[in-house]
């Protein structure tokens, strides 16, 4: 599963999109399409597809949202051994990107997850109110911490394509985390200067 995300990574950070007026690297409307390749002794084929999208949304109280959705399958041959079809969306507000929801249908191979996560920021103390279900561990209610550098995946993958570095110095970093099922797991992006 964790070689899965890092590859889902990836797949996403091949993504050039012009800025949006307001100075985000993507906007409402924004489709994407890719197909996924794999080259082993001289053989080569397609393994996976995945599609991206963004759409305007209401966030509530007239404030503006994103709705992200991506949708990944095997193909070809590997659909024949091996089945992954997920679904992940999340909704962001559209002024600062904070998450707001977010949901995981994970159907791959004989595994089946379904999370959903409500981010409760008007709380005393944020949490994610999440409803998870797979044929691993059943289905639990669970909160979990929240902090203002605690994501989704899709809302991670978001935040850090909006990450501004125009004023970074190589060498700096910042950690962040991000929630998968119940657990929170951190991650630090460290600048390492830009490609010539």
């Amino acid at each position: 599963m964790k070689r899965f995300f890092i590859s889902f990574f990836t797949l996403l950070s091949a993504i050039g999109v012009a800025a949006a007026g307001d100075g985000l690297p993507f906007q409402a409307g924004e489709r994407l399409s890719y197909s996924c390749q794999y080259r082993l002794s001289g053989i080569k084929g397609n393994i996976a597809t995945c599609h991206a999208s963004v759409d305007e949304a209401d966030a509530g109280g007239g404030a503006g949202a994103f709705d992200i959705k991506v949708n990944l399958r095997t193909s070809g041959m590997f659909d024949t051994f091996f089945k992954v079809r997920d679904a992940l969306s999340c909704r962001l507000t559209s002024d600062k990107l904070i998450p707001l929801s977010y949901v995981r249908e994970t159907n791959e191979g004989d595994y089946h997850a379904h999370d959903e996560y409500s981010y409760m920021w008007g709380a005393d103390k944020p949490y994610i109110k999440a409803k998870l279900s797979s044929t691993s561990n059943g289905t639990r209610e669970v909160n979990i911490p929240l902090s203002d550098n605690t994501f989704d995946l899709l809302t991670l993958f978001f935040r850090l394509r909006n990450f501004n570095l125009s004023g970074a110095d190589e060498g700096s970093s910042r950690m962040l985390s991000f929630v998968f099922d119940q657990k929170s797991s951190r991650v630090r992006m460290t600048y390492y200067g830009q490609e010539t």
